[in-house]
């Protein structure tokens, strides 16, 4: 997918999902408040859109958010494999945070669903 066109994407989504702000964030933080954390896999999956789309929402909320993702698109995991670390300004990984985590679930459920249907035709002369 275009980069561009992602991005627009991404902010459409940040846009719908934040309105008018987070009040709840923003009367708790500051603007100097940083934090960290970890999107973690609570079961077993296929991951998609780790690394690319659910890291670009965190920077397209705010470029100097840093983002590690340890695992590859398409790699099976177990419970507990941290997916994406993050790092920044507390409100806008917060703000973020719910985008990153819809798109993550959607992508992943996805791939994952794919992969079981691979596997079901293993050794079949049939391509998914």
């Amino acid at each position: 997918m275009d980069r561009n066109l992602l991005r627009e994407m991404i902010r459409s989504f940040l846009a719908e999902d934040i309105g008018r702000g987070d009040l709840t964030s923003e009367s708790i933080f500051g603007d100097t408040d940083v934090g960290s954390a970890r999107l973690v896999a609570r079961q077993e999956c296929v991951v998609a859109g780790c690394g690319t789309v659910a890291a670009e929402v965190f920077r397209v909320q705010n470029p100097d958010i840093e983002t590690i993702a340890p695992v590859a698109d398409g790699t099976a995991v177990s419970p507990g494999t941290v997916l994406l670390t993050v790092r920044g300004p507390v409100v806008d990984l917060l703000k973020a945070e719910r985008v990153a985590l819809n798109l993550l679930q959607r992508l992943s459920g996805i791939a994952t669903q794919t992969a079981s249907f691979v596997d079901e035709v293993r050794g079949y002369p049939a391509r998914i």
